[in-house]
């Protein structure tokens, strides 16, 4: 994995922020495996996003980071349709659209980075 997964989550966290305008905050989630992408604000709304790496995927691309959004939050910041895959049975068990970053593919970073702060945005 190239820079590892706590540099990726840091460059992400970082783009996002500065494309939405918003303060966006990680911290890994329940064990190192899992990290989330948290808006800081003052209205109380937080966690938007959940991201970890697939070394050997089944349904997922091999050597990729899967970042993880509630349909509805992508719906409502009309982003869904980018999505590379949507789950009835996601996010904390609700219906989830997914972004898979490639190692080394600028296109679908890029692709997730906006996707994601549009979705900030909306929080």
């Amino acid at each position: 994995m190239m820079g590892g997964i706590k540099s990726f989550i840091e460059r992400l966290r970082t783009d996002v922020g500065t494309r939405c305008g918003c303060q966006v905050q990680s911290n890994e989630y329940d064990s190192s495996e899992y990290y989330v992408l948290r808006k800081l604000s003052t209205s109380g709304k937080g966690n938007f996003a959940y991201i970890r790496y697939i070394k050997k995927g089944k349904s997922r691309p091999d050597k990729c980071f899967e970042i993880q959004v509630r349909e509805s939050y992508a719906i409502k910041a009309k982003v869904a349709h980018l999505a590379d895959h949507h789950d009835k049975n996601g996010c904390h068990n609700e219906k989830a659209r997914y972004w898979f970053v490639l190692e080394g593919h600028s296109q679908s970073y890029n692709k997730a980075v906006d996707a994601l702060s549009k979705i900030c945005q909306v929080r």
